[in-house]
């Protein structure tokens, strides 16, 4: 398995994988994978915290200081562990957002028909408005990371991008979903 199969999490494709970390073998990532993350910590740090989005990166942050420079470099540890991470948010927000679109739907369904017509549909809404921040998201982390320049830099960034987006609109997605459960 390469690290590259971590980022098709939840059968959307997270585009933050570069080509240096997807290329290396597990022996090189897997270490960091069994010393540094947990996504049962993130889940830990989920249900205590006053302010979910402080959670963000910290796993990452931890597989990063768990890396031993000499077995892995330590640009690509940075660019793996906030790969890793953002895999686990991509696959939770896909579960969320199936879960969320199953309670709008239903709640499509008990709205049924406002004076004779037909009610606007929540999720169809709500998909659109998804579908639109995929791209924006990709959009806003490649200007970040062009900011920085290129190499590894600029993948790190990028990559930081995707993961913090990704994990703050799974928080959104969260909190709407509370008012459905």
């Amino acid at each position: 398995m390469r690290l590259a199969s971590l980022c098709l999490a939840g059968g959307l494709i997270f585009a933050s994988c570069t080509q240096a970390t997807a290329d290396l073998s597990p022996e090189e990532w897997k270490p960091l994978l069994e010393k540094g993350f947990s996504g049962e910590k993130i889940e830990a740090c989920l249900s205590s915290a006053s302010n979910a989005i402080d959670c963000v990166g910290q796993q990452a942050d931890a597989c990063t200081s768990a890396n031993d420079p000499n077995s892995v470099p330590m640009t690509q540890a940075e660019a793996i562990c906030v790969e890793i991470e953002a895999a686990w948010w991509d696959a939770r927000l896909n579960a969320r957002y199936k879960e969320l679109m199953k309670a709008l739907k239903a709640a499509d369904a008990e709205r049924g028909t406002v004076a004779g017509e037909s009610a606007a549909s929540m999720a169809e809404s709500y998909r659109v408005m998804e579908r639109a921040w995929i791209p924006f998201r990709d959009a806003w982390c490649d200007f970040e990371g062009d900011a920085v320049g290129s190499g590894d830099a600029a993948s790190y960034t990028r990559a930081r991008c995707l993961m913090e987006f990704t994990a703050r609109r799974t928080i959104e997605i969260e909190d709407t979903l509370s008012f459905y459960r």
